[in-house]
């Protein structure tokens, strides 16, 4: 459905110039086609009419013609686009800043800091008390329990906690049998943040200057992903209205180089521990009810009414904020593109055949990458299917 409104956005945006005329879209969100669904499904749901100021574009259409419709943007989902796109974002942004000096271009390549890098700053700037290196890295400071995790992918944890050397060459082992890549591992020291067994995890968005409490994940697992087992609908609530960590949010957002994106990270004796920010941030569709259907709702994912109750709230409140900030944004940056006196037409960068055929190249080997299609991985394929047949068959006979 995402790749469908991408699709109908671009074609939009074709029209539009093909008319020489402003359209009424004027915030562009960039990303690759196939991840549109980071703010796609929010627009699918209209939010209010928003989806009339914000469009999606793919990185694919805008590199096959080289032209950026002149608005504010929103680059998004750095970590998905190989070194070359990089560069070409990079381009274009100052090709639309010239072209509009006023207008607001949030996110900026040159100052972005990948996953591993923005632990290794977190850590010297004394922000984090754990730390990450890439699995080719030896480390003979690294201090146990450890895990194991892509950089490319946000999947999560790939091991279970490790307490020793010789359970970590265990683990990775396991992963290269899996298809992964050395180069592609980080081992990431693991902090105990539980508080009486449970595990709490903050999100919070960043759209230019404003910070938005998203969510409050809680698990009595290790790992809180999502909304966890634990979902306490009154912290998330107040966490939402009061945003107290604020000022730390936008220090780590900074650290990061991020203007839009979504920051994880938990609390140990008060003071907070950077796990990510991602830059293409899941938004997801605004489905809150009404407030005369509240309590006559079918009970979702087993909360109960006061749960369901305050996740409603919370839900509103957060989109509430964001579509605000939206049209805000709108606003100022048709306000820029008057005061600027912007052309109508889009804007064009040069794409050199060289750099097409290199494009193509990382894509297929960040693909082979993602597809874990190593040598090792496609030796032992065979085994781990086997493997899996015989757990199914356990699974459906009866007991003996």
């Amino acid at each position: 459905m995402a790749e469908r409104v991408l699709r109908a956005g671009e074609a939009a945006v074709v029209a539009g110039w093909s008319g020489g005329a402003h359209l009424r879209v004027v915030i562009y969100a960039l990303t690759r086609r196939d991840t549109a669904f980071g703010l796609g499904d929010c627009l699918k749901s209209d939010m209010g009419g928003m989806s009339d100021c914000v469009g999606l574009l793919s990185c694919e259409q805008v590199f096959d013609n080289g032209l950026f419709p002149l608005g504010a943007y929103l680059f998004a989902g750095f970590d998905q686009l190989t070194r070359t796109e990089l560069d070409l974002v990079t381009r274009a942004r100052n090709a639309l800043a010239e072209a509009s000096p006023s207008i607001a271009l949030l996110n900026d390549p040159v100052r972005w800091r990948p996953r591993l890098a923005l632990l290794d700053a977190a850590f010297e700037a004394g922000i984090n008390s754990f730390r990450a290196t890439r699995a080719t890295d030896p480390d003979r400071h690294r201090r146990f329990p450890v895990f194991i995790r892509s950089e490319m992918e946000h999947t999560g944890s790939l091991s279970p906690l490790l307490f020793d050397r010789a359970s970590l060459v265990r683990a990775l082992l396991l992963a290269l049998l899996r298809g992964y890549q050395l180069r592609d591992l980080l081992i990431v020291e693991h902090l105990d943040v539980a508080v009486e067994g449970v595990v709490t995890k903050y999100s919070a968005m960043a759209l230019g200057t404003h910070i938005l409490p998203r969510s409050v994940a809680r698990s009595d697992d290790w790992v809180a992903k999502y909304r966890g087992d634990q979902f306490d609908g009154a912290l998330e609530l107040r966490y939402v209205e009061e945003n107290p960590h604020e000022a730390w949010i936008r220090e780590a957002f900074a650290l990061g180089g991020v203007e839009y994106g979504r920051v994880d990270y938990s609390l140990v004796n008060g003071r907070p521990q950077l796990w990510e920010i991602n830059t293409n941030p899941t938004i997801g569709p605004y489905l809150a009810l009404d407030n005369s259907s509240t309590h006559n709702a079918p009970l979702a994912l087993g909360l109960g009414d006061d749960a369901l109750y305050y996740r409603e709230r919370g839900n509103r409140l957060f989109y509430t904020k964001f579509a605000r900030v939206l049209e805000t944004m709108a606003a100022e940056a048709r306000e820029a593109l008057v005061a600027d006196r912007a052309p109508a037409g889009p804007v064009r960068i040069s794409i050199s055949p060289a750099e097409r055929r290199r494009i193509a190249w990382e894509r297929a080997e960040r693909q082979r990458i993602l597809a874990r299609r190593t040598a090792l991985g496609r030796l032992v394929a065979p085994i781990r299917a086997a493997v899996r047949a015989v757990r199914r068959g356990r699974e459906i006979l009866p007991p003996a």
